[in-house]
């Protein structure tokens, strides 16, 4: 058999594929192990994150500082995570938030048995401590609950308005008052905020809108021109119930206050003008008088001047040369004054 080119190149290609080896397939890669992830409870988590601080919670001492103090209290005890303490109808549904929950718990009661002061108010902590107290021992929702009841309701409420009341009736921007008159507005705001919470949920006729615009009418009343303003008001608001075909909405005790609080702005800054005015002149006339002060008080009979200072004709033969007529510097002279330092003849050089 000769051997040809076309013979030798398919025997090259057999040779090719008999000899091929098919690969062996790849082994699978082995399953990255599971990350192995921590996931903490709620309890935990609030460990790690909150920032307890007692000493951030005020006490109550004193029954008739209810209202402002329990206002702190809720604003601290819910930036330190006690807001479902508040909350007498919170339950936790889970077992997380009910191990969260007695956290919360056991925390708050120490908050308010530290904070409780007030003798009404650490009597009832005395009926949630101990073994007396039974399942509500330790817990801070309740005794919340039945301290706001307490400080709310019944006598110790009646109390409370009754003192808020009579403190309102008799506050009067007069002489008294010693700030400005918008603090006088917020004074006499948060009093009456304070009153009104005080009463029953079902009263909503007690302090309405027109008591509370007659009290601070009168209240305003000692005031030159906060008085004027109150007068320019109503006459405004009559003319433009003249002018007008139907009756005008009801004026709120909010609106009305606005205005007041509007026109005590412009008092309060002329005021402020008007007083840094009056102590620069001040300022300008005690400097004044330090200078024209020199030559009008006599000296010593021992020193160098006179009986009228600068122009006594005696020098005196004394050791010292006295106050030659001139002022004494004092604390708040101005240490820059020519008339505190120079001599004499310096001073006489000067005025030339």
């Amino acid at each position: 058999m000769n051997l040809t080119k076309d013979l030798l190149t398919a025997h090259r290609r057999a040779l090719a594929s008999t000899a091929q080896v098919s690969a062996p397939a790849p082994a699978p890669a082995a399953a990255a192990p599971a990350a192995s992830t921590l996931v903490l409870s709620a309890a935990d988590q609030f460990k790690k994150s909150i920032k307890w601080d007692m000493t951030a919670f005020k006490p109550l001492k004193d029954r008739k500082n209810w209202n402002p103090w329990y206002r702190d209290f809720v604003a601290t005890a819910k930036a330190q995570g006690l807001g479902n303490i508040l909350d007498p109808t919170y339950m936790p549904s889970t077992p997380d938030e009910q191990a969260l929950f007695d956290i919360l718990q056991d925390y708050a009661f120490a908050v308010l048995t530290r904070c409780l002061v007030e003798a009404q108010a650490a009597d009832l902590v005395r009926s949630y401590t101990g073994t007396l107290a039974g399942a509500n021992a330790g817990n801070a929702q309740k005794l919340h609950e039945a301290l706001y009841a307490l400080m709310s309701t019944g006598i110790t409420a009646r109390t409370q308005r009754t003192t808020l009341e009579s403190k309102l009736i008799a506050l009067h921007l007069d002489q008294s008052w010693n700030r400005g008159i918008c603090a006088f507005l917020t004074h006499f705001s948060h009093l009456l905020k304070d009153l009104r919470e005080l009463r029953d949920p079902s009263d909503t006729t007690s302090y309405n809108d027109t008591w509370c615009m007659s009290t601070i009418d009168t209240a305003l009343g000692p005031h030159k021109e906060m008085s004027s303003h109150v007068s320019s008001l109503a006459t405004m608001r009559s003319a433009l119930q003249a002018a007008s075909t139907t009756a005008l909405p009801a004026l709120t005790f909010a609106d009305y206050f606005v205005q007041l609080h509007n026109h005590a702005i412009v008092l309060d800054d002329k005021n402020t003008k008007a007083r840094q005015t009056a102590r620069v002149a001040n300022q300008a006339q005690q400097i004044t008088k330090n200078r024209g002060g020199r030559g009008n008080a006599g000296g010593h009979s021992s020193g160098r001047g006179g009986s009228s200072g600068r122009s006594g004709t005696g020098r005196g033969s004394g050791l010292g040369r006295g106050n030659r007529g001139r002022c004494q510097a004092g604390p708040n002279d101005d240490v820059t004054d020519p008339a505190v330092w120079l001599s004499d003849a310096q001073y006489g050089n000067l005025k030339c």
